[in-house]
């Protein structure tokens, strides 16, 4: 790469013969040898070299960043916006992406720059390029003059330059493991799901929450047409649940007393319904829960040391993984279980467990320092045998401790303790700058021509 500067300068006394047409003078410094050296720093220096106390100016350091070793045989797309948008399938040489009607601008991640030129009749082809950031990536939006209506499509095909050859991943992918060229639709959302922490319920006072989502995995609380959504709840027996609740903000909660008694079990069914409640109609949607009578927990069985857990530096997220606060991967686990008098596991206990600083994972929802949960109705353990009354979290933590770090896991007023012990990342992870914090303790106001103690720190984030 030749390394060749432009200098812009204007020297007391130029004229108009020895300047360019723009009233700048041009000055072109070279690199030793005309090549920047990987990972070395560079900046530029205006110095009055007749008189050694005249003021010099330099510029601010740049880094030479070295061409990666190898080149990129892949080359992937994807929307930013996971709550508006869901990827289907492949098909017809694309991948089928829907839209959420309304939504009239779109992020790829895959930073353009060059054109804001709009496509105006059917069928035309609008190209920009650009280069990938340090990480590989770069973005660009598509803004659509039809966010609305159905079967208004365009398609995103995403290029990578390959030994002078403009190649898409896809061309050549048998497995289809790249996702190059996206197929945009708009679809309206509607109640898809309903959800619920837990499908098994033991307490005294019983509390469920339901979650209405859309085919996009968002909660909903109306339809397209501005239909209410709630949920209807009802028992075998109707005599003992039969609740209905407006679905405020997606989410519908129902509260009532245990009625079971000992040993027994019976299945709720709940139901969402859209409209006014004189005249509902059925949106086809529906979810179930176990409920179990209650049984007094007499044991708290869980791992009692994990050792090696390596710390996270990634942002703890509350709620569910999105593209804008994505969850973390790969945690630790823990498991155990809750039994009664006799030994034997008790399904729907509720459990909770705590640890300051921890980020907690049940289902696909994320929790911080706590989550309650419940124990399971079945679980198998091998192929031929099964236990009731268990439970499991992933976990991850921001502090390394050799000494470690209790987890404490509490059902009525039984205790048990989780060890955990954890280590900084190893390998090139733990030299990641991302991962370290540098500080120094500078006074706030610096005096010329004094020396000052300091004290510089580095710690893991």
């Amino acid at each position: 790469m030749q390394a060749k500067a432009l200098w812009v300068s204007k020297p007391a006394g130029y004229l108009s013969t020895n300047r360019s047409a723009y009233g700048k003078l041009l000055f072109r410094g070279t690199v030793t040898a005309n090549d920047l050296a990987a990972s070395a720093t560079y900046n530029f220096q205006l110095i009055h070299t007749g008189s050694a106390t005249a003021p010099q100016y330099k510029s601010p350091s740049f880094e030479a960043v070295a061409a990666p070793a190898r080149d990129a045989d892949k080359v992937f797309v994807a929307a930013n916006s996971a709550a508006n948008t869901k990827l289907g399938a492949h098909a017809n040489g694309a991948y089928a992406l829907n839209a959420r009607s309304g939504t009239g601008s779109l992020t790829f991640r895959a930073s353009a720059t060059g054109t804001y030129e709009t496509i105006s009749s059917a069928n035309a082809t609008m190209i920009v390029t650009s280069l990938t950031d340090s990480d590989g990536k770069w973005e660009f939006t598509v803004t659509s003059s039809d966010a609305m209506s159905a079967k208004a499509t365009y398609e995103v095909d995403v290029y990578m330059l390959d030994s002078n050859v403009w190649t898409n991943g896809e061309d050549n992918e048998t497995g289809r493991t790249n996702i190059a060229t996206l197929d945009v639709d708009y679809a309206t959302a509607g109640a898809g799901t309903l959800t619920i922490p837990s499908n098994v319920v033991a307490a005294s006072n019983v509390s469920l929450t339901f979650t209405i989502e859309d085919t996009f995995g968002e909660s909903i609380a109306a339809d397209a047409l501005g239909r209410q959504y709630s949920v209807q709840l009802t028992s075998p027996e109707t005599d003992d649940i039969d609740l209905d609740v407006v679905a405020t903000d997606g989410t519908a909660m129902f509260v009532f007393d245990n009625y079971l008694t000992a040993g027994e079990s019976e299945i709720l069914t709940a139901k969402v319904f859209r409209g006014s409640a004189t005249s509902p109609t059925l949106a086809s949607v529906d979810a179930t829960v176990t409920l179990f009578a209650v049984t007094n927990v007499t044991g708290v069985n869980a791992t009692e040391n994990i050792y090696g857990v390596v710390v996270s530096y990634a942002d703890f997220v509350t709620g569910k993984s999105s593209a804008a606060a994505p969850g973390l991967a790969s945690g630790a686990t823990s498991s155990g279980n809750v039994v009664d008098t006799n030994g034997a596991g008790i399904p729907g206990a509720v459990i909770t467990i705590a640890a300051d600083g921890f980020q907690f994972k049940s289902g696909d929802l994320f929790y911080s320092d706590s989550v309650t949960l419940a124990s399971t109705s079945t679980y198998t353990s091998t192929s031929t045998s099964t236990s009731t009354g268990t439970f499991s979290v992933t976990f991850w933590t921001r502090t390394a401790s050799s000494a470690g770090e209790n987890i404490t896991v509490t059902a009525d007023d039984k205790l048990a303790l989780i060890l955990v012990k954890s280590v900084i990342p190893f390998g090139n992870t733990s030299n990641d700058v991302g991962n370290l914090k540098f500080s120094w303790d500078l006074p706030a106001n610096v005096v010329m021509n004094t020396t000052y103690e300091v004290t510089a720190t580095l710690t893991d984030r």
